[in-house]
Formats: C-alpha cells, structure tokens, sequence
C-alpha cells in the first residue's frame, strides 16, 4: 500500500497542477463573462472561484451547466476549452487514479496470497484471477 501511495501523491501534484492550469486559463479567457443575472455558484471572476469552477468540471457535475452558461456570455469556441478540461481532466486523470487503487489491490491481493502460503505450507493455495 505505501508503493500506491507514492504513486497517488504524484498523481495527487498532478492533478493539482492541472487544475492550477485551467484556473489561469479559465480566469483570462473568460473573466467576469459568466455575470451575476443568475444566480450561479461558479464563475471564472476570482482565484477560488475558478478553481472551483474547474474542480466542478473536472469531477463531471454539471460541467455542461457551466459550458452552457460560458457559450451564452461568450461565443461557441468556449466550448473547446470545457471539452478539453473534461476530456483531459475526467477520463484521463481520474482514470488514472482509479487504475493506481486497482493496481494496489492487486498488490495487496498477492502480498496475502504469499503470507497465505507460508503460514500454511501444505495446505494449497488456489487463486482466481484474471489471466497471468
């Protein structure tokens, strides 16, 4: 577990990294576009909110929303920037996140077949798994 661990922290500056990135972005592209005639809890007018912004997006709620809103105050080629975040963000980061916590089961799963054998060396060990 402290091998996945390791990895989940830099998958951890990773993503925050990322974030950072498309906070700035959000920020000079759009700015005070998304204005306060609705009431909204997102907007692209400070640090924080574009942070949160973009963490909504990432996490996939109401990402559309948030397009929806920001093609309305702007023009359509904001859609390439919520497209990009989503895509990027969603599938590729999270997914990698998942694939660490899947690997270290794995891992783990092993590590108790192995503690399994030799404090029972007679008794046979019969694992399922997928393939190898």
């Amino acid at each position: 577990l402290a091998e996945s661990f390791k990895d989940s922290v830099f998958l951890f500056f990773l993503l925050l990294i990322f974030v950072f990135i498309f906070t700035v972005l959000g920020m000079q592209l759009f700015g005070d576009t998304v204005t306060v005639w609705r009431p909204v809890r997102f907007s692209f007018r400070t640090f924080w909110l574009s942070g949160y912004t973009v963490f909504i997006a990432v996490s996939g709620v109401q990402w559309t929303t948030i397009m929806d809103l920001t093609v309305q105050a702007t023009n359509w080629v904001s859609v390439l920037y919520f497209l990009s975040l989503f895509i990027l963000g969603y599938y590729m980061l999270i997914n990698l996140f998942t694939c660490i916590l899947i690997d270290s089961l794995k891992h783990y799963s092993a590590y108790n077949v192995n503690v399994a054998s030799e404090e029972s060396p007679d008794v046979p060990v019969i694992t399922v798994g997928m393939g190898s």
